[in-house]
């Protein structure tokens, strides 16, 4: 249940709005016409509802008129054949989050997620997660201690209500007060040992990559109350 809710980000959001979390306000739309009458400030960020890895997404998403709008929504309609979900649009900084537990999970690390390349204006695009080995910078995240407390209480609260287990990674921006903004949770995250963002934070927390993996296994493990076996 919790990778079918996640895989739709509008009911995610829905979930998360219902136990109070920080989101971008947005809508879901699936067709043209549920425009009509939207009077957000603009610029605005336009995505498809079903879509992982950044599927989708390029600098022309983050439109700046109805004009625009309009026709990035028709293009993803069309596309995607799905509902595309318009949000607000957060102009801060962004991060990742990694989280291991199941009903008292911990906040493994923050990393921060920087888009180098001045092509993708910032937009943490597909091209730029297919290629983030240049056009991305990640590192541990260097945050104010308020600011980073509320990253960990939001992350934990998020991880709950959406009934994650043993692991997961949170999406956040900050918006235009500097406040963080949860984008989505990803509860079945990438365990590429060098190109995926939760084992990059697990090395930058001193884990590592056999620590994460048996992290995550203990975890299963003890949901089932088996005892883990010794290596071999």
């Amino acid at each position: 249940l919790t990778m079918a809710v996640c895989l739709d980000k509008e009911i995610t959001k829905r979930i998360l709005a219902y136990e109070n979390l920080p989101l971008a306000r947005g809508i879901r739309v699936t067709r043209l016409g549920d425009l009509s009458g939207l009077d957000w400030p603009y610029p605005l960020f336009v995505k498809p509802v079903h879509e992982g890895t950044a599927k989708g997404i390029t600098p022309e998403n983050r439109v700046y008129t109805p004009d625009n709008l309009h026709k990035k929504v028709a293009e993803l309609l069309r596309l995607y054949r799905q509902p595309v979900l318009v949000e607000e649009f957060l102009p801060g900084a962004e991060y990742t989050v990694g989280l291991v537990g199941n009903r008292d999970p911990r906040v493994l690390g923050i990393m921060s997620v920087a888009v180098t390349a001045p092509e993708e204006q910032g937009i943490y695009s597909l091209r730029a997660k297919e290629e983030c080995e240049t056009l991305v910078e990640y590192k541990k995240a260097e945050i104010p201690a308020a600011l980073e407390a509320r990253i960990v209480e939001i992350s934990i609260q998020a991880f709950n209500a959406l009934g994650c287990r043993d692991a997961a990674r949170l999406d956040i921006k900050l918006d235009t007060a500097g406040e963080p903004r949860i984008l989505e949770m990803n509860p079945l995250a990438g365990m590429h040992p060098s190109h995926s963002d939760l084992p990059m934070i697990a090395a930058q927390a001193g884990l590592g990559y056999r620590g994460l993996v048996g992290t995550i296994l203990s975890n299963a493990m003890a949901r089932y109350n088996l005892e883990p076996r010794p290596a071999v």
